[in-house]
């Protein structure tokens, strides 16, 4: 069993008045989003999802936290909390 990587998503990042934006894969568990272990994310990082209605739908990471086995396995991710 692996984790479905299945919406695109974008990661914001706003430091020194600097715009980063980087694409990723994730899943909405509807008070999280799961990334990939190797996401590149952050507390305060703004994640914008594209909606089927063409809307963007923007929330706020409050925390983040990385689960990975010291063994390797294909559920290791990162768990990105959000508010809205």
């Amino acid at each position: 069993m692996a984790i479905n990587f299945n919406i695109p998503v974008v990661i914001r990042r706003t430091e020194h008045g600097v715009e980063t934006r980087t694409e990723a894969m994730a899943m909405d568990l509807l008070t999280m989003y799961a990334l990939p272990v190797d996401a590149d994310v952050i507390e305060g990082d703004e994640i914008d999802n594209r909606l089927p209605s063409g809307r963007v739908r923007t929330v706020r990471i409050t925390n983040v936290g990385v689960l990975q086995s010291p063994f390797g396995n294909s559920l290791d991710h990162t768990e990105a909390h959000y508010s809205e």
